[in-house]
């Protein structure tokens, strides 16, 4: 049944349904947690916070997220955190508290670059530059583009190119730069 229900919530939502669609996953959540489902009750409070989100609920789109984060960082799942984390940030954006969304971007960075999900750190870094960028922090921005571009695992020309640019007329020392995985091998000898 609360299987069903999440199923039908997410059309719902793809219907844009938004009312229904927090009816079935209330529901959802519900039972979930009625079994003591801590997978799919942060799921379903992740999915919750995102249709609050698209119905401009802020305060209802937070709770849900904290809810499903703190279910998801109790069983141990760091993906679905980062998750939550980079939809906090998105929420944030969304009402122009560009400040507290960098800060749930960067906390999502963290976990991503622990747990080594490349992709998810990449698109999350890209995110964080974009937002650098929009608050003229132009530096910063790049910063966190070209730290998108080193720890991909294959970059195409167009990335070395960018990377080899970056790296020659951005400071080593910047105060903004973050921590490198390792060593640069297209950077060597730039």
């Amino acid at each position: 049944m609360a299987d069903h229900l999440k199923q039908k919530g997410v059309a719902l939502f793809q219907k844009g349904a938004y009312e229904e669609a927090l009816d079935a996953f209330t529901k959802a959540q519900k039972a979930y947690a009625s079994m003591q489902d801590d997978e799919n009750e942060a799921e379903i409070y992740n999915n919750m916070g995102v249709v609050y989100r698209y119905m401009r609920n802020w305060e209802k789109a937070e709770e849900a997220f904290r809810n499903g984060r703190d279910i998801f960082a109790k069983i141990g799942d760091r993906h679905r955190e980062a998750q939550i984390l980079g939809n906090m940030g998105d929420l944030y954006e969304a009402i122009r508290e560009r400040d507290r969304a960098g800060g749930y971007y960067l906390e999502a960075i963290e976990v991503l670059e622990v747990i080594q999900d490349i992709p998810k750190l990449v698109q999350t870094l890209r995110v964080m530059s974009g937002l650098r960028l929009r608050q003229f922090r132009i530096n910063e921005s790049l910063q966190y583009f070209r730290r998108s571009i080193m720890v991909k695992e294959e970059r195409n020309v167009l990335d070395r190119i960018s990377l080899a640019a970056l790296n020659r007329f951005l400071p080593a020392n910047d105060p903004y730069a973050l921590p490198s995985p390792a060593e640069d091998e297209d950077s060597a000898g730039s």
